[in-house]
């Protein structure tokens, strides 16, 4: 019962955003794993290649569970004062119902602000190749069932002309990083804001025009090292703020406003690290989505200059749906390659001056924001 109640609500939905286009951006548990995701002016943070790859399941235990993946690979280029990125991300809804594939090209532009250089400004840009599917041979209407015999009608229903859209997108964001100087260590603050879907491309199957709501986000982090008089492994906290909103609501318009409210913590200690986050997501007035999220991972360094991040996180929801929908399950990798050097466009030396704001103390410990 509790199946065939899913498949009802994932079919109303999916109807919805192919009617519609009621649509709402996949969100990331684990936030800065995948940051070019949720800001593309972290492209160029690090000193040389980032790469980056995750991958989200929502509810497995559900028929036609979410699942999303997201690629990411930028390249520092004082060359080009600033970086360079890639981006991909393919997201299926309700057992291949909808289907979205998108590929991005990010430049940003890094400089230092200040006589003693402790802040870094980057300001970004990404353009977006969109294709988006819909597979209308997997929807049910009422009128192809019989009381008796089950579906065994033809719908009255017209199928779009048009299932496959193309489009172009693009994004826009700027970050700060700043590296406070405290006796015996340094503290290290990073804020930032992004407008994805800047120009609200059109995402409508039937040709009714309708464009997809245009979403802005922030966020507010900071690296805190802190010392153990008995132990020289260095240790951090990582308190984070995030907070997303697309669409809006209001009685002149019929496009529903999604928010998603992140605060939590990590705790990095040589090799590995915890992580408990807290996520709050109202889409009307009267309905939330509450979850706990716990973070374990792994990180270190190899060969010279290298490192690396591993983490897998778990959802927690409060409203009870864990139990039956098996939670939400996000995997994650990421490498770094400081001494990377791709045609003069990675780091090294050059005119520019740089900022090694979020180097930290030892060996292996990878820069998260």
């Amino acid at each position: 019962m509790f199946r065939q109640s899913i498949s009802c609500l994932l079919f109303i939905l999916f109807g919805s955003i192919g009617f519609h286009a009621h649509a709402q951006d996949p969100e990331y548990s684990q936030l800065f794993a995948n940051r070019l995701h949720i800001n593309p002016a972290f492209a160029g943070a690090n000193k040389g290649l980032r790469m980056s790859l995750i991958h989200r399941q929502l509810w497995p235990n559900v028929p036609g569970p979410f699942n999303t993946s997201g690629f990411g690979l930028d390249i520092n280029a004082p060359v080009l004062n600033g970086a360079i990125a890639l981006t991909a991300m393919k997201d299926e809804r309700g057992e291949g119902f909808i289907k979205t594939t998108k590929f991005g090209l990010t430049y940003a532009y890094r400089n230092l602000l200040g006589k003693r250089g402790n802040t870094e400004f980057s300001l970004a840009t990404t353009i977006n190749m969109v294709s988006k599917s819909i597979d209308w041979t997997r929807f049910e209407f009422s009128d192809q069932f019989d009381p008796y015999y089950g579906k065994i009608y033809q719908t009255s229903a017209a199928q779009p002309g048009n299932t496959v859209l193309f489009y172009p997108d693009f994004d826009f964001g700027f970050t700060m990083n700043h590296r406070l100087r405290l006796p015996n260590k340094e503290m290290y603050i990073g804020w930032g804001g992004a407008t994805h879907h800047l120009f609200r491309p059109d995402e409508s199957f039937l040709g009714i025009p309708h464009r997809l709501p245009r979403k802005v986000s922030g966020y507010l982090a900071a690296m805190i090292p802190l010392q153990h008089a008995l132990s020289k492994v260095p240790t951090f906290l990582f308190p984070h703020i995030y907070y997303g909103k697309q669409g809006k609501q209001s009685a002149l318009s019929t496009d529903v406003k999604f928010q998603n409210f992140m605060a939590g913590c990590m705790f990095y200690k040589e090799w590995y690290f915890i992580g408990l986050d807290y996520r709050n997501s109202p889409y009307s007035p009267a309905k939330n989505t509450d979850a706990f999220i716990l973070t374990l991972g792994a990180d270190g360094g190899f060969g010279e200059g290298g490192s690396y991040q591993i983490a897998y996180s778990f959802d927690f929801n409060l409203n009870g749906l864990s139990n039956r929908t098996w939670g939400s399950h996000e995997i994650s990798v990421a490498v770094a390659l400081d001494n990377f050097r791709l045609a003069n466009l990675g780091g090294g030396s050059g005119s520019r001056k740089k900022i090694n704001c979020f180097d930290f103390p030892h060996r292996g410990v990878f820069r998260v924001f």
